[in-house]
């Protein structure tokens, strides 16, 4: 028997299967109906193998599009891929508590505000 892939087990009141779910943050999730034995997870894991392998392989190459981590500082201009657009950002630092976020001439945002504090304007 091969080893299981890491995988996170959830349990849904909505739930009349069992449903195999990934996402790019929280990888293999086992979604499971109330009363569901978990002792039967390992086989159907088994038996979905080959579904597993592809799903892995589609998620690690968008991924890769991703950036690897959150930046420390504003970005100069963030490019929107599926759009076929960058936009500059114009950093604007001020007395404000929270960050403001607005649309400018031309592709720009302009973002005022606690600028130099990445946990104000990273969310």
């Amino acid at each position: 028997m091969t080893p299981l892939p890491p995988h996170t087990v959830r349990e849904s009141a909505r739930a009349k299967h069992v449903h195999l779910r990934f996402s790019l943050r929280g990888g293999l999730e086992v979604v499971v109906p109330p009363g569901f034995d978990r002792r039967e997870i390992p086989d159907l894991l088994q038996a979905k193998a080959r579904w597993i392998a592809r799903a892995e392989r589609e998620m690690a190459a968008q991924r890769r599009l991703l950036d690897p981590a959150p930046p420390d500082a504003l970005p100069r201009a963030i490019a929107l891929r599926a759009l076929g657009e960058t936009w500059a950002i114009d950093a604007r630092p001020d007395g404000r508590r929270r960050p403001t976020l607005r649309e400018a001439d031309g592709p720009r945002l302009v973002v005022a505000g606690p600028v130099a504090d990445p946990a104000t304007w990273r969310p």
